[in-house]
């Protein structure tokens, strides 16, 4: 009887707890259920909401889609000095606050290149606060490079601080998603110095029919260049022509000097004076001056407005040859040849 009776109540108690423990782990698991539904639901709709801005993460996607054939005009400011602005002109770029000097076409060309065909990265910021940091927000920025057409801004792109070797954060006029580009932002320098087209003054040997250089010339035949008016027992000394023409037709220049130019060239010491004649029938003209108190020469070329400044050692070297450099006697054997 002892055990009948003690057996009921546990098996009573086992029951029950069965029972209860089975209604608490059910609850449990829909309680779980309940979250990761929730969780899933919320995914879907965030997911959703950035749908429309997958296309921004492309990485074949070029920063701005912008035909460089169409615009005339790009801005470029850096904070605490004088935009360099550049304009189209006659097919090429000029620099208008320098005398509208030639901009170089292979500076150019990459400069648009890299910026514009530079390819998206996975954003790496889209706030304001991100903007700043970053130093490409409009009031914070390294470079704001701004791209003209008939007068309106067609593109503008800030750069601001760098991530790593060759890399710079930039941003979209108009856009908070902010990148990371394979750019180095010192290639949008401000200097117009650094924009010149430096192969102004060069000249192609081809295109030359004769250097007149006062004292003598020298003219171009069939095979290479001579000496006018050789005797017959002299020849033109191969390697002392190649020097003078070299340094005729590839001067090169260091600077272009402002405002004050013409008078320093005016009041200077002329040194040497030559001509270069072209196998289309015009003729280049060339004046060099030594100015007062100077460690360098200024050149003067027909056809451009700008007085450059020269190298003394470069010109030195085409002012200091004279005939008799140019020329050597013949041999018998040269006459038998």
């Amino acid at each position: 009887m002892f055990f009948i009776r003690l057996t009921r109540p546990i098996c009573g108690l086992t029951i029950g707890s069965y029972s209860n423990n089975k209604e608490g782990r059910l609850a449990t698991w829909i309680k779980v259920l309940s979250l990761l539904l929730v969780i899933q639901v919320g995914l879907i709709a965030w997911f959703r909401s950035r749908s429309d801005d997958l296309s921004a993460y492309d990485s074949r996607q070029p920063l701005l889609s912008l035909d460089i054939s169409g615009v005339d005009k790009v801005a470029i400011e850096e904070k605490g000095k004088e935009p360099l602005v550049m304009t189209r002109q006659n097919g090429g770029w000029v620099l208008p606050a320098a005398q509208r000097f030639p901009v170089s076409p292979t500076r150019f060309r990459e400069f648009t290149e890299k910026l514009l065909g530079a390819k998206l990265s996975w954003p790496v910021g889209r706030t304001k606060v991100a903007a700043k940091q970053l130093k490409v927000s409009d009031d914070t920025y390294e470079r704001k490079i701004r791209f003209f057409k008939d007068g309106e801004a067609v593109g503008v792109v800030f750069l601001g601080s760098s991530p790593a070797f060759r890399k710079v954060h930039a941003r979209r006029g108009g856009d908070d998603t902010i990148y990371s580009l394979n750019f180095n932002v010192y290639e949008a320098r401000t200097n117009p110095a650094d924009w010149y087209d430096r192969s102004l003054l060069n000249l192609s040997r081809k295109e030359v029919a004769r250097i007149d250089m006062g004292a003598y010339a020298v003219k171009q035949d069939a095979k290479d260049f001579i000496v006018e008016g050789l005797a017959p027992d002299e020849k033109t000394d191969v390697e002392g022509m190649r020097k003078l023409v070299s340094g005729i037709t590839s001067i090169g220049f260091e600077d272009v000097l402002g405002k004050d130019g013409k008078d320093m060239f005016d009041k200077g010491e002329r040194v040497l004076e030559y001509a270069v004649e072209i196998r289309d029938g015009s003729r280049l003209q060339y004046t060099v001056v030594s100015p007062q108190g100077e460690d360098y020469y200024i050149l003067k070329a027909s056809g451009y407005p700008y007085y450059f400044k020269v190298r003394k050692s470069k010109l030195d070297e085409v002012r200091n040859t004279v005939r008799d450099q140019l020329v050597k006697k013949t041999t018998e054997s040269d006459n038998e040849s």
